[in-house]
């Protein structure tokens, strides 16, 4: 028979069983070095010849130097997992670092609300007409508020009333027979907080109190009124927006005070 068929057989059988072959620690397969159990002088079947490594050869020694540098590869990098898994352990489960939200659904209200009950009324405007149209605001606020009648609304708001606010229909009659029934059940106050006025255009920042109640803790609702004048010196269109003031708030800012310094 065959001595490399001989040899190729014993090869098989050794890496099947998990037997040492021969006496040697290492054979080169076309050209690659791979360790054996007890080395082989043999041919490998249908791979091609196998050479056969002295224990103490050069090529022993260097797949010695591979196969503890992997280990050593292998350990360094089980020890960084240890030291990683360390570092991140203690915060596990913990709440993040307190510091200025970045999203919005991490804007969580924990300031009490307040109103404010002693303020100013800040005006802004740039001439004369500007001023005397704050002051017809400033006048409407205390009609609606006091003595809501069709015609004290009528000496400030035209018959040909434009009324974008989805609660109320067009024309001066629906907004003051709206105040009239508040007035009525209720001890309703208009705090006016700003006031501004660029031409034909207005806008006031309000806050609406006791429209709908009588409790002196009522926060009431916040409300910019947009006012547009007309030719006959009445005002002729509304919009608005309102916001039911909150018991707690993200700042404790409140929704009507003016903090930054100058133009009082």
């Amino acid at each position: 028979m065959d001595r490399s068929l001989i040899t190729q057989t014993r090869i098989g059988k050794a890496i099947r069983n998990k037997k040492p072959i021969g006496k040697k620690s290492a054979v080169v397969l076309d050209g690659v070095t791979l360790p054996l159990a007890g080395g082989s002088d043999a041919v490998a079947a249908g791979a091609g010849p196998l050479r056969a490594l002295e224990p103490d050869s050069p090529a022993s020694r260097r797949v010695k130097k591979g196969s503890h540098f992997l280990k050593v590869t292998q350990c360094f990098a089980f020890a960084i997992l240890i030291v990683c898994g360390l570092a991140v352990l203690p915060s596990f489960g913990q709440p993040p670092p307190k510091g200025a939200p970045t999203k919005s659904r991490d804007q969580q209200p924990t300031h009490a609300q307040t109103v404010p009950k002693d303020f100013k009324t800040h005006i802004f405007v740039h001439d004369e007409q500007g001023q005397a149209r704050a002051e017809q605001l400033i006048e409407l606020y205390e009609v609606l508020a006091n003595e809501p009648t069709i015609e004290n609304v009528r000496k400030y708001v035209s018959d040909d009333y434009i009324q974008h606010s989805t609660m109320i229909p067009n024309g001066p009659q629906p907004l003051a027979m709206l105040f009239s029934q508040s007035v009525a059940k209720y001890p309703i106050k208009i705090d006016i907080h700003k006031i501004a006025v660029v031409g034909d255009f207005g806008m006031a920042h309000v806050n609406f109190r006791n429209l709908d109640n009588d409790s002196p803790e009522d926060l009431g609702t916040a409300a910019v009124d947009m006012y547009y004048w007309g030719k006959d010196g009445k005002i002729v269109e509304h919009w608005d927006t309102l916001q039911m003031v909150p018991t707690l708030s993200a700042n404790a800012n409140t929704p009507f005070l003016k903090l930054t310094p100058g133009d009082e």
